[in-house]
């Protein structure tokens, strides 16, 4: 009987000691949450006192590096995009101002750097001109991917371009992507990478199934030739080859007509 009882003492000794255990624990954790709370709270104050709110890093210079428009109208791009000194370096939301600078026509890429104690760095990359739009001298440009941007504030704004012509631009807007004029984009941007002895002048649109266009070869100096190529076909890098091969050939027989047309099946009629 005593030993029933001297178990039943141990037992109940034992469960005291597991329920403090467990007490103690349960305080440590609490007491680790306070301390780590409390560490947390007193990091983000420090942090906002030494950074977020401190006036020595005030954004007072904004920088563009790039090549093209914007390098020399790094305000203009700041008041475009909404950005404005005097606003704490760290308290800017950089993945927003690159969306915003997405939104800008002319840029294509962006990065943003933080230059301490007050800079801000923009580094763009800007979207090429590479056509204008209806005339000569259209307030709107193209780069090689369709996407339209106005003339004015972008790189090589003067320099000159080829002309994509009979095309309306109503309803269209800088920093539209411009499906009608893809395949005339598409077509100056092969000669531009693999043949550069082929100068293009004009392309007309105002067949919806072919393309005229108005260029030049390295032979004839001051002799333009009028090709017609399909909109949909083998490519335009088959069709600028089989327009190379034909000139190449009727300068050696000392051919001079100027019409060129692809519009059979890729064989090329001289007319």
């Amino acid at each position: 009987m005593a030993a029933v009882r001297e178990s039943t003492a141990k037992n109940s000794s034992a469960g005291r000691q597991d329920k403090k255990k467990v007490r103690n624990a349960v305080l440590a954790v609490f007491l680790l949450l306070l301390v780590s709370g409390a560490a947390g709270a007193g990091f983000w104050g420090v942090r906002k006192l030494l950074f977020d709110a401190n006036p020595r890093f005030l954004l007072r210079e904004i920088r563009v590096n790039g090549s093209g428009y914007w390098k020399d109208h790094a305000g203009d791009l700041a008041e475009k995009i909404g950005l404005k000194k005097g606003t704490n370096l760290f308290a800017l939301d950089v993945k927003k101002i690159r969306k915003d600078l997405a939104r800008v026509p002319n840029v294509e890429n962006s990065f943003i750097y933080r230059i301490l104690p007050d800079t801000l760095i923009i580094r763009v990359t800007e979207r090429v001109p590479r056509a204008f739009l209806s005339r000569e001298n259209s307030p709107l440009v193209a780069d090689g991917n369709a996407v339209v941007m106005p003339r004015s504030q972008s790189m090589r704004s003067y320099a000159r371009l080829p002309v994509i012509m009979d095309v309306s631009l109503r309803g269209i807007k800088s920093g539209d992507s411009f499906e009608k004029i893809k395949p005339a984009m598409e077509l100056i941007m092969t000669a531009v990478r693999d043949y550069p002895d082929i100068t293009i002048y004009r392309i007309s649109l105002r067949d919806p199934k072919k393309l005229h266009v108005y260029l030049k070869y390295k032979y004839n100096r001051f002799n333009i030739h009028h090709l017609v190529l399909p909109v949909r076909n083998r490519g335009m890098k088959f069709m600028l080859m089989a327009y190379q091969s034909a000139v190449i050939n009727a300068h050696r027989i000392g051919e001079t007509r100027n019409n060129y047309d692809l519009s059979y099946d890729g064989k090329c009629v001289i007319r």
